[in-house]
């Protein structure tokens, strides 16, 4: 389970465009974002040294976030 918070960002500054005779004043501010994401996974260990992982991660709920489904696989071995 996995919370992710951020503020929002302030931009202020010039853009220079080529098709304007002058450069433009910029200023604006990004949204806040809150969201709770969740990673459920499975993994099956064959021996000591060998596994598989697989599982998915998805956005719970939030605020002013994107909905996302990540699918997640692994394979581990060691020596």
């Amino acid at each position: 389970m996995i919370r992710d918070w951020s503020s929002g960002s302030h931009v202020q500054g010039r853009q220079i465009l080529q098709t304007a005779p002058a450069a433009q004043n910029l200023s604006f501010n990004t949204p806040a974002e809150d969201d709770w994401f969740a990673a459920p996974a499975i993994e099956y260990n064959w021996n000591a040294s060998t596994s598989i992982l697989g599982g998915v991660g998805l956005t719970l709920s939030g605020r002013d976030t994107t909905r996302q489904v990540i699918g997640t696989l692994a394979f581990e071995h060691t020596f």
